[in-house]
């Protein structure tokens, strides 16, 4: 599902306009980008959670000629669904 249709079913499922459908969206996942950049975990209540984790150092090694590279540590977002979220893919 690409943003359009993100929209346009915000849009049928609010009884709202498109536009108003598209700022809704655009708060939403500004909302989640600014609670993320601060370190903090968003949940939505009985379907997933997205939390900030930071992966560790470690040494990786160059496929064309095996010399070992540097990797340096980062911070990686995570996504954990909920139960029925799991198994509706399955």
């Amino acid at each position: 599902m690409n943003r359009m249709q993100m929209t346009n079913t915000i849009a049928a499922a609010g009884g709202v306009t498109k536009k108003v459908a598209e700022q809704q969206l655009s708060a939403l996942l500004e909302g989640i980008k600014s609670s993320l950049a601060a370190g903090e975990a968003v949940t939505v209540t009985d379907n997933f959670t997205l939390f900030v984790d930071t992966r560790a150092a470690r040494i990786g090694r160059n496929p064309k000629t095996g010399a070992p590279v540097d990797i340096p540590a980062k911070r990686v977002i995570k996504f954990k669904p909920y139960k029925h979220f799991r198994d509706a893919v399955a």
